[in-house]
């Protein structure tokens, strides 16, 4: 059937490159996803399609956004164990240098005509960013508008 997927795995080349194996086919670009497994085109593959453009461009940099409620609860904890007050030096990453993101914003991966939507956690700061791409062009990455 046309509109099943292969076998995918989410791997690293010998050389630490983040690749996508695609039955036996390894992809390096984010374009080449939809020219090896053409079903991603369609709308109930946008988590898949998301997880596996997010590995490719950014590795373990970025991670998706699956439970938008999970990751609101999350980046709040951490947010509120802060000392606002606390002096930092420079270098020091801390949720409150940011502010608070415009949570309702985000949301599951989806497909919109042929643009690809999906928010993903920056692991080491811990904001979120909201991410497209159209069908044959590279991702966009820009942070969540946030609230100081």
């Amino acid at each position: 059937m046309a509109d099943l997927l292969p076998p995918v795995e989410l791997e690293f080349s010998a050389a630490g490159a983040p690749v996508v194996i695609i039955a036996e086919t390894v992809v390096s670009s984010p374009t080449q996803l939809l020219r090896t497994a053409p079903a991603l085109a369609d709308p109930r593959w946008a988590f898949a399609y998301a997880q596996m453009v997010n590995h490719v461009v950014q590795g373990d940099d970025f991670e998706l956004i699956i439970k938008p409620d999970e990751f609101r609860e999350k980046y709040m904890e951490r947010y509120n164990a802060e000392d606002p007050d606390e002096e930092v030096g420079p270098g020091t990453i801390r949720l409150h240098n940011f502010g608070i993101p415009d949570f309702a914003a985000i949301h599951q991966p989806m497909k919109n005509s042929d643009e690809l939507i999906f928010f993903v956690e920056n692991v080491f700061m811990g904001i979120p960013y909201r991410v497209t791409m159209t069908e044959g062009s590279a991702p966009d990455y820009q942070p969540v508008a946030m609230v100081k």
